[in-house]
């Protein structure tokens, strides 16, 4: 811990106040409870101030506005759909929108059945990158008794999802034995509510998959990686990395993203069609999520309606001619 960069930046910073100061007490340094409610508060005041005009005259002009529902509750408040249109309702009359104003917006969300419900009597839209997290999750997790998928495609899944866990179990283990340090790269965790970080975990592991080896084989602890299979991180680095550039493109607020989901869903599509070269367990992992992408990421009209309005896809050839049409005709 002592020679992470981190560390001795913290020092450095500590060590030149003292410099600077001189002796002095810490306490009378670090800003209260109360100062940093404070600063924040004005800070909200100040961008409120600066943003309303311009949403309260996008709505008047009957532009979109949209609103996302990323927010938490205290644990002791039940995170039920009335309570949390209650607190959407007051937070934006807060902001200072009216009823009226509040109807015309369009709201995104995660697909959780408590804000969904919250938001039915509003026009609302799954946040897409939610979606290929949920689709990737679904596509991991151990099928039910009496799904449609053999014992043979579990027995493959198996192999796939020990990998995955003992890389996790490795990753613990390097942090709080200290070993972490005697890698050139750091390992990274696999966190399930962060988007892409199953993906970032393994090709940590992948990236540092001879110094691991290594260090174990002289510990004598290679049982430690007994179900890591470098084919497997590979084939799981290959199969995941497209998923995570649709993420990063579908998460961007500073251009349009409602024209790329129908291109990342064909995009993703296309990655999952699968070929007999592929190894056993990346076929099953590749119809598993084509199916799982086909349900969950339902292209509706405005979708397929920022496609034809974006010049670049204004030919719409991702669609069959029945849907070109159709859309045509929409417009």
């Amino acid at each position: 811990m002592f020679e992470t960069p981190a560390f001795t930046e913290l020092a450095q910073t500590i060590l030149g106040a003292g410099a600077t100061h001189g002796r002095c007490n810490v306490k009378d340094l670090l800003p209260s409870g109360v100062m940093v409610s404070r600063f924040t508060q004005k800070k909200y005041e100040s961008l409120r101030a600066e943003l309303l005009p311009t949403v309260r005259k996008a709505i008047a002009e009957g532009l979109a506005c949209g609103a996302s529902t990323d927010m938490w509750t205290d644990d002791h408040r039940k995170k039920t759909a009335l309570n949390l249109k209650t607190e959407l309702l007051k937070q934006l009359g807060e902001f200072g929108l009216t009823p009226d104003e509040i109807d015309r917006l369009v709201f995104v969300s995660d697909q959780g059945a408590n804000v969904q419900a919250a938001l039915s009597r509003w026009v609302h839209r799954s946040c897409v990158a939610h979606v290929l997290n949920t689709v990737l999750k679904h596509t991991f997790k151990k099928s039910k008794e009496g799904d449609d998928d053999g014992d043979g495609d579990e027995e493959e899944l198996q192999q796939v999802r020990s990998c995955i866990e003992q890389c996790k179990s490795l990753n613990t283990f390097f942090k709080h034995s200290g070993l972490q340090l005697q890698l050139k790269q750091s390992l990274k965790q696999e966190c399930e509510t962060r988007w892409n970080t199953k993906l970032e975990m393994v090709k940590s592991v992948l990236n540092a998959f001879e110094d691991i080896q290594s260090i174990l084989l002289e510990r004598g602890e290679m049982h430690r990686m007994s179900h890591i299979s470098k084919d497997i991180l590979q084939m799981l680095v290959q199969f995941l990395q497209p998923f995570k550039q649709a993420t990063e493109e579908l998460s961007g607020s500073k251009y349009c993203t409602i024209n790329l989901v129908a291109l990342w869903k064909t995009t993703l599509m296309t990655h999952c069609q699968f070929s007999q070269a592929d190894p056993a367990p990346l076929r099953i992992l590749k119809q598993r999520c084509m199916l799982f992408l086909a349900e969950q990421i339902v292209l509706g009209h405005h979708e397929k309606l920022a496609v034809l309005l974006w010049p670049k896809f204004k030919q719409l050839q991702m669609f069959i001619t029945e849907e070109r049409e159709e859309i045509y005709q929409g417009a």
